[in-house]
């Protein structure tokens, strides 16, 4: 089982993601198909702390907020 975890873990990405107000359509994609640890709503927008795969990350990766949650 550890195995797997590792094998997974390995081809997902954990990053914070800050999204616009109207980009709902991308909140319920990332919580559907990644998986979200938590979500947020400041002034700016929906912060979101998640686990995605490379793929995803490289469809969503300009809303990337380096800062920590």
């Amino acid at each position: 089982l550890q195995a797997i975890e590792e094998v997974l873990s390995s081809r997902l990405r954990r990053v914070q993601l800050l999204l616009p107000y109207e980009r709902g359509d991308i909140v319920s994609l990332l919580f559907q198909q990644a998986h979200v640890n938590n979500q947020e709503h400041t002034p700016e927008g929906i912060l979101i702390d998640v686990e995605l795969s490379n793929e995803m990350y490289e469809r969503y990766k300009d809303y990337e907020h380096l800062e920590f949650m």
